[in-house]
């Protein structure tokens, strides 16, 4: 679960981040570091599962050209996951369907398939 609201920017920091990726807006950039600067204090207030925070995580970094350090924390988040998290690939196909698919996407999603597979 996570709250919305004002007082939790990250989160939708990424979501407007995938959604201008996904358009080819160049500002998508822009809102993924906008995230990334936002990143201890969701942390720290526990603004989703931890497992969801590293998901968020790895999306702003991998399309910020950080494709080791987006893959390491998306197995970071795999690792996290607690029953109840679910694996939604609706961003991540937003990404890998966008004009300029950041380098690495596809690994993220067969990553992302697998553990869903393993879960059930």
């Amino acid at each position: 679960m996570h709250r919305a609201g004002p007082e939790n920017p990250f989160t939708p920091l990424v979501a407007l981040g995938v959604i201008a990726r996904h358009q080819g807006l160049a500002e998508s950039a822009e809102h993924f570091q906008r995230a990334l600067e936002q990143w201890d204090a969701a942390w720290r207030a526990r603004w989703q599962t931890p497992a969801g925070l590293l998901e968020n995580k790895a999306k702003a970094l991998l399309c910020l050209g950080k494709k080791e350090e987006a893959l390491q924390t998306l197995a970071q988040a795999i690792a996290q996951m607690q029953p109840g998290d679910t694996i939604e690939l609706d961003n991540w196909e937003l990404l890998r369907t966008a004009p300029a698919p950041p380098v690495g996407v596809e690994e993220a999603i067969a990553m992302l398939k697998e553990a869903q597979a393993r879960r059930g």
